[in-house]
């Protein structure tokens, strides 16, 4: 359990006021009077210390500190998975990407500026395709690399939802900036499946698929739409392109392709409702990263 002698106020006092802030696990001692206002003291079992009190104990974590506090959200996880929340024998899809946390003041430790040009940091996280639940995440400086660390993110993640009781096949869905050999190497040794978005270099493939190839889908009317598919590099590519058609035709008058490359050889025919799930989640899951 988490070192209880850190922070000016003693055991039972800094603790629970972390955790009572809406933001927790990722806290941020900003968010803390939300918790301080009206009648809270009535309903919490304690006090719930100031802003200033908050931060003072949170730069006191080391990260050794941070290890624990991880312990304790995966034994959670594990517990809330045993009761029937988890996805047992089932499928589970899990997204990983990053965000980007904004900050002020230039003394932060690990904020700098990144890709983006705002000043922050830059973790990255994994969620449950189907509940939203956060699985795992770790907290980068501002200015790290897309990729940095997600090989051994990926080990800790797979290792967690294994103890917590997953024992289905895991896919884990990654945008371009992630997919490289390294990541490749730990999913196949993992026995895991992986989903990924296009990169330039798939847009030439997709420009080279014959127009006979293309199969027509369900739209929503004033718009219509196709999915083909081909090989990249030996692994499964996955297209599917939509435009508007009618009066608002001006307005989007070209394809636009979105693309997935994966491993999985049997995710049925490219048409079919499961692959077009596949599309749809990803979608999903790019709003809920730019909301974040």
């Amino acid at each position: 359990m988490v070192n209880e002698g850190l922070g000016p106020t003693g055991p039972g006092m800094t603790d629970p006021s972390v955790m009572a802030n809406p933001g927790y696990p990722n806290t941020s001692p900003w968010l803390s009077t939300t918790p301080r206002a009206g009648s809270t003291a009535k309903v919490l079992a304690h006090r719930v210390m100031a802003r200033s009190t908050l931060g003072t104990f949170l730069r006191a974590f080391s990260f050794g500190h941070v290890r624990q506090f991880e312990k304790v959200i995966g034994d959670a996880l594990e517990h809330a998975w045993s009761l029937g929340a988890g996805p047992g024998h089932k499928q589970l899809v899990v997204d990983i990407d990053s965000t980007i946390r904004e900050v002020f003041g230039k003394l932060k430790g690990g904020a700098a500026y990144g890709y983006t040009k705002v000043l922050g940091y830059h973790p990255i996280l994994a969620t449950r395709a189907d509940t939203g639940e956060i699985l795992h995440a770790r907290m980068r400086k501002g200015s790290a690399n897309t990729q940095r660390g997600t090989k051994r993110f990926v080990e800790e993640l797979v290792a967690r939802l294994r103890r917590a009781g997953a024992t289905g096949q895991i896919i884990m869905r990654f945008d371009s900036g992630y997919w490289s050999n390294e990541t490749i190497k730990v999913l196949t040794r993992l026995k895991l499946s992986a989903v990924r978005t296009g990169t330039k270099a798939i847009d030439v493939c997709i420009s080279e698929i014959d127009e006979a190839n293309w199969v027509a889908i369900e739209y929503p009317a004033g718009g219509e739409a196709m999915v083909a598919e081909t090989t990249y590099k030996g692994r499964r590519l996955i297209v599917r392109r939509t435009r508007l058609v009618g009066p608002q035709a001006a307005l989007w008058p070209t394809w636009r392709h979105f693309a997935l490359l994966t491993d999985r050889i049997r995710i049925s025919t490219v048409s079919s409702r499961p692959t077009l799930k596949i599309f749809r989640r990803l979608g999903a899951t790019e709003m809920r990263r730019i909301q974040t």
